[in-house]
């Protein structure tokens, strides 16, 4: 078995941070290997909120700083972007239910549940924004 030490180390984080994916999100001890495999498979699912940095995920450039105004088309592509960001969800959540420990398939749970939430709120607004434009 091997230590969460031996794990921080291993990964180049503290110590705090390996205890808790080993204690609480279910990174196995049983190897430095399989702590590593979990880490790439389990740790970096987590896709970027920021705009900035969903920005440069994208490859866009991030010369104005200006938010420009919220209009139908906008509000399109947010509803795609939940839409992609809940499909995504449910495939990992699909892809985790026989393989994954009860920490795992908590986690999966609330990311999907969470994703099918905001993709129901951005088609309501959207709907909304459909809706007010067609009686103006």
């Amino acid at each position: 078995m091997v230590t969460i030490s031996a794990i921080a180390k291993s990964w180049g984080t503290s110590r705090p941070y390996a205890s808790r994916c080993v204690n609480h999100l279910g990174c196995p001890r049983t190897s430095l290997q399989a702590a590593q495999e979990w880490r790439e498979y389990c740790a970096s699912k987590r896709l970027p909120t920021n705009p900035k940095q969903i920005a440069k995920l994208f490859g866009e450039d991030d010369n104005d700083s200006e938010c420009p105004p919220t209009s139908i088309d906008s509000l399109h592509d947010a509803l795609e972007a939940a839409i992609e960001a809940q499909e995504q969800a449910h495939w990992l959540l699909q892809d985790g239910i026989g393989e994954a420990n009860d920490s795992k398939m908590a986690m999966l749970l609330t990311v999907h549940n969470k994703a099918l939430e905001l993709r129901l709120k951005a088609e309501a607004q959207y709907r909304d924004a459909l809706k007010t434009g067609l009686e103006q």
